[in-house]
């Protein structure tokens, strides 16, 4: 019986050695598939990292012909004839806006002028009219 036990623990030797090579097998392919995807996957990350590095600077260029268009624009607007005349118009309307409304309506214009000449003469009669008459004579 010892010659059929050597037998039969060979044959389980040789059995578990093969199925052990086929497992070997399959794991040194796995590991290959494994290797080659990693590689890729790499190749692509790299791809895709130099893609995105390309936009980034073309975003920055394009910010910055931006910057500079808006740089010309301002100098233009600064230097810009229309742009003093509207800051003048804007003193001219800050001065001239009584005058403004009051000829918005005639007919509250001449009341205005009216009780402007009535307090005059009111405030002139309560004065004596002989220090202004004099007065006048000295300016002619």
């Amino acid at each position: 019986m010892g010659i059929e036990e050597d037998k039969e623990r060979k044959l389980e030797r040789e059995y578990l050695d093969f199925r052990f090579k086929v497992v070997e097998d399959k794991l040194t392919q796995l590991t290959v598939l494994l290797e080659q995807n990693i590689r890729k996957q790499n190749e692509e990350v790299e791809s895709l990292h130099n893609r995105v590095n390309a936009e980034i600077d073309s975003i920055y260029n394009r910010l910055d012909n931006h910057e500079k268009m808006i740089m010309e624009l301002r100098q233009k607007y600064n230097s810009c004839p229309i742009n003093s005349t509207r800051a003048e118009l804007k003193i001219i309307k800050q001065e001239t806006a009584f005058t403004r409304i009051m000829m918005k309506n005639i007919s509250r214009t001449f009341v205005t002028i009216a009780v402007i000449v009535l307090l005059i003469l009111l405030s002139l009669s309560a004065l004596n009219f002989e220090p202004v008459i004099k007065f006048l004579n000295l300016i002619r």
